[in-house]
């Protein structure tokens, strides 16, 4: 258990980008190394934007990781597929240069 690292996870939804950036900091400071970002669709800007708000915060000493998938939806009502883009932005705090 020594070696294994504290992971937040926030879920970008509907409100405001300072709200998901609050979360974040409350995560690292109840002693998370890192922190997950995850959005989908039209979510993806304001997860960038809660991220830029972080790292201004902790300019110097963090590591900015994206990865980026689409998911297949299926519509329960009328069983169309459709592709929406995914995004999990990894924040890792205390990475030295």
């Amino acid at each position: 258990m020594e070696g294994k690292s504290k992971v937040g996870k926030v879920a970008v939804g509907g409100k405001p980008a300072i709200f998901y950036t609050m979360k974040a900091l409350e995560y690292l400071r109840l002693g998370h190394d890192e922190v997950v970002f995850m959005a989908r669709g039209g979510k993806i800007a304001k997860a960038f934007q809660a991220v830029a708000l972080l790292t201004g915060r902790y300019a110097r000493t963090v590591k900015v990781d994206v990865e980026y998938r689409t998911r297949v939806v299926v519509d329960r009502k009328s069983g169309a597929k459709d592709c929406v883009p995914e995004v999990f932005i990894r924040v890792k705090k205390n990475v030295k240069a």
